[in-house]
């Protein structure tokens, strides 16, 4: 698959799983869209990755703060081309009795 010049929506892409992924695809040439609720987080990374990275702030419950991060997409980097989920809330807990 070509990553490079591919333009990839990340949900949950300021921290964990969503950020590795906003990583691995931004060294390989992709833009990337980083939505999230965690502003600080998601700014700084987006700073950090540079001109091929956008971060709209955004809960994946709220259709039209998601189609913020789509429109920013097509504006920044002239279209969307996949969608990568990671959002997501929850706490270490253990799920095996002993």
């Amino acid at each position: 698959m070509q990553i490079s010049g591919t333009t990839a929506l990340i949900t949950g892409g300021a921290s964990g799983l969503g950020e590795a992924t906003a990583r691995r695809l931004h060294n390989a040439g992709a833009n990337v869209v980083l939505l999230d609720l965690q502003q600080d987080k998601g700014e700084a990374l987006a700073k950090q990755l540079g001109a091929k990275a956008r971060y709209v702030k955004a809960d994946v419950c709220n259709a039209e703060q998601v189609q913020a991060g789509v429109n920013e997409a097509v504006k920044s980097f002239g279209g969307l081309h996949y969608g990568i989920l990671c959002a997501g809330i929850g706490g270490a807990r253990r799920i095996l009795s002993k």
